[in-house]
């Protein structure tokens, strides 16, 4: 039987390999513009790849806006 206890604990293990994902992601700006196919081929642990596409669209996003608040942050500071 595949309880509810098994469900949370299998979202806490995703949920983890998530942040480490990103987290490495955001550490290494101008990595990701370069080996962003090589991130998601390290990615191993989703098999559904459809529904995560947009995601990975998001953290693009959002890494190209870290990319350019550093940039910003960086000329503000001078």
């Amino acid at each position: 039987m595949y309880t509810d206890y098994h469900q949370k604990f299998d979202l806490k293990i995703l949920k983890t390999n998530l942040w480490n994902f990103i987290f490495i992601n955001f550490i290494d700006v101008n990595g990701f513009f370069n080996n962003f196919d090589n991130y998601i081929n390290n990615f191993k642990f989703i098999k559904n790849w459809r529904f995560f596409d947009f995601f990975f669209l998001i953290i693009k996003f959002i890494k190209i806006l870290a990319f350019f608040e550093k940039f910003f942050l960086i000329i503000k500071n001078h």
